[in-house]
């Protein structure tokens, strides 16, 4: 009687789970697949490549700046019954001033005296530099927007050269003012921000010449280091 029982309870427990199963079928596992990896090349090692540096030359890092499509260097002469400038539009530097009425030596045929005289504009004089958001390279590309490439000014005239240069929504203005009487040139800077975001900087203004050990001072010109603080002017003597 007793084995009778059990086995009516196992064929009731197999029907029951029998049923189960048939009703309540188990969800199948998903299975997730493996993500792709994407194939990554190798990367080439760049090499970059410097100029040789030139023996007795200082090196620096060199300062890339952009340059117009079809802009073409401009020097511009100033010619005033005193003297006779030259401006680069690289930088919009002076590169030459000549005065006219002093020679360099007694004999009146003699080559008049040069202030300033160099062949590129990296020498160039009044050089203008900006920093942080006024980012501006004393070898900036300028333009000519007021002026042509050969100014005369005459006694009792006036004449204005305005050479800029526009980068990043910030555009600069170089304004130099010329008097056929004077030896004064008078220059502004104007600086317009072009752009939506607030541009904050300063500007660097550097009266520059070029000298060897090969230059002495002579009556004209002073060679050595000359500091201006405010009105006082301090000068050191170069010692060979």
């Amino acid at each position: 009687m007793e084995n009778r029982n059990t086995i009516i309870a196992l064929v009731l427990m197999a029907v029951v789970w029998f049923g189960y199963n048939l009703l309540f079928p188990p969800k199948p596992q998903v299975v997730s697949p493996e993500p792709q990896k994407a194939a990554v090349e190798p990367k080439q090692p760049v090499t970059e490549t410097r100029a040789p540096a030139v023996e007795g030359q200082k090196t620096e890092v060199a300062q890339t700046v952009p340059v117009p499509a079809g802009y073409r260097d401009r020097v511009i002469t100033v010619d005033t019954p005193l003297y006779r400038a030259r401006f680069h539009s690289r930088g919009g530097r002076l590169v030459q001033f000549v005065l006219k009425k002093y020679r360099k030596t007694a004999d009146p045929d003699s080559e008049p005296v040069a202030l300033h005289d160099v062949q590129t504009a990296d020498l160039g004089n009044l050089a203008l530099r900006g920093q942080e958001s006024l980012a501006l390279s004393v070898d900036a590309p300028y333009t000519v927007v007021e002026g042509q490439d050969d100014i005369v000014v005459g006694n009792g005239q006036d004449a204005v050269l305005t050479l800029r240069y526009v980068s990043g929504g910030i555009a600069v203005d170089r304004r130099y003012h010329f008097q056929g009487d004077s030896y004064l040139i008078d220059q502004d800077i104007l600086i317009r921000n072009q752009g939506p975001e607030v541009a904050k900087g300063s500007l660097t203004f550097s009266l520059v010449h070029p000298w060897d050990e090969s230059q002495k001072g002579d009556r004209y010109g002073f060679v050595g280091a000359a500091t201006l603080t405010a009105k006082d002017r301090e000068t050191d003597t170069v010692k060979g």
